[in-house]
């Protein structure tokens, strides 16, 4: 948090993109801030920076982030990382996070359902900012059940490269053995 330039006695909520961006659904954080029980939570916002929250002191804008190690700092910084995407398959973004043991609250949509579970981090199935703000602090009420070491162990045996290629290799010999005669006669 220090090369970052954030509080250490805030709780900090982590999302990238403009809160403008409606795919992403940030927009729906920045309506749920006001919305916590607690006020000793900032939104740390990582992407362009968003002209209508510009001055709200409970938003932190770091801007675009191209290095890779500032960015781990940043999911390292976060208490958790929120994505409340509209649409998405596998962000990338949420294996990032999980690979840094930062649980994850996010809306529980396509590959989303796949990668967050109930031992790192929350899925949200109502849209609404009051729906996020409860699903956050339920999250913060009970922080202390996320491993962060669990959950990136867990991460880096689920996304491992090795095993994303022994699951290709694996497919191309299954479909190598196939017997494939029905399938040139169909003509």
């Amino acid at each position: 948090r220090e090369r970052l330039s954030l509080p250490a006695e805030k709780k900090i909520i982590l999302c990238i993109g403009s809160l403008d961006y409606a795919r992403k659904g940030n927009k729906i954080i920045a309506e749920a801030l006001p919305l916590f029980d607690s006020q000793d939570v900032i939104l740390c916002c990582v992407g362009r920076v968003s002209e209508a929250h510009k001055e709200n002191p409970s938003i932190v804008h770091l801007g675009y982030i191209s290095d890779s190690d500032k960015m781990r700092d940043a999911y390292n910084a976060a208490d958790v990382f929120v994505l409340p995407t509209m649409a998405d398959n596998l962000p990338n973004t949420i294996v990032e996070s999980l690979l840094c043991g930062t649980p994850v609250v996010s809306y529980g949509v396509g590959g989303v359902t796949e990668q967050v579970n109930d031992r790192n981090g929350l899925l949200v199935h109502d849209r609404r900012p009051g729906s996020m703000a409860s699903a956050l602090d339920s999250f913060f009420a009970d922080q202390s059940n996320y491993d962060r070491q669990s959950i990136a162990r867990e991460a880096q045996e689920q996304y491992a490269v090795s095993k994303a290629v022994d699951k290709h290799v694996n497919l191309y010999h299954e479909i190598l053995s196939m017997d494939l005669t029905d399938v040139v006669n169909a003509d």
